[in-house]
């Protein structure tokens, strides 16, 4: 049996970029800013023409899981290459913004869903792309609310 434990964290909302500051708000240090812009993000890990298919959400999942193993030894790449690297993602509906985009597209003339937005509705494609992201060919769990 192996014990489990958290080896790492990775944070992001709007006016938060990682786990570090995220921290300062969570306890109060720092003010957190309710107008504050959402972080760019461009998961490192992934080739350029797959970051142009991932949406948002996904783009969140890929940030904090990256965040998450270079908090453990601050060598994430490292990490990322390893084929052993098991994964959990949760969410409590998909992405909401994929999925309002392809019912707008149902009632549209010739109903164009996009096969994209399709594969990225699902709950587990921020799984998807991680084990793209990851070279990782582990288990992979992926709950949804």
């Amino acid at each position: 049996m192996k014990a489990v434990g958290i080896a790492g964290i990775g944070l992001v909302a709007p006016g938060i970029e990682n786990w570090q500051s995220g921290k300062r708000v969570l306890s109060a240090e720092d003010n957190y800013d309710v107008s504050a812009d959402f972080p760019v993000l461009k998961p490192a890990a992934l080739s350029a023409n797959e970051r142009r298919r991932t949406t948002d959400t996904i783009k969140i999942a890929l940030d904090c899981g990256q965040q998450a193993i270079t908090g453990f030894n601050g060598a994430a790449m490292e990490f990322l290459s390893d084929p052993d690297l098991t994964s959990v993602f949760a969410s409590s509906c998909g992405d909401l913004n994929v999925v309002d985009k392809i019912l707008t597209a149902l009632t549209l003339p010739g109903k164009p869903v996009s096969p994209t937005q399709f594969h990225n509705s699902v709950h587990n494609a921020p799984a998807g792309y991680w084990s793209i992201s990851s070279k990782s060919t582990a288990a992979s769990t992926s709950i949804a609310a």
